[in-house]
């Protein structure tokens, strides 16, 4: 779980990038929001935090080894 705060006066997109390198073959099977996947072990998440707010990323990845 991430979570993001914002305590600016406009509301922001934050980029998390996150590397599944642990394993050869993971696998997110749940998340709060679409991941992109940029490539067979980078996933990305752009979210949208409101003005004086906060936005939590909650995701489950399954490695097999």
């Amino acid at each position: 779980e991430i979570t993001i705060r914002n305590h600016k006066t406009e509301r922001i997109v934050v980029r998390v990038i996150e590397h599944l390198f642990r394993a050869r073959d993971a696998e997110i099977t749940e998340s709060t929001a679409d991941p992109e996947m940029l490539d067979a072990t980078t996933a990305r998440w752009d979210l949208t935090v409101p003005v004086d707010g906060e936005a939590t990323l909650t995701y489950t990845v399954l490695y097999r080894w």
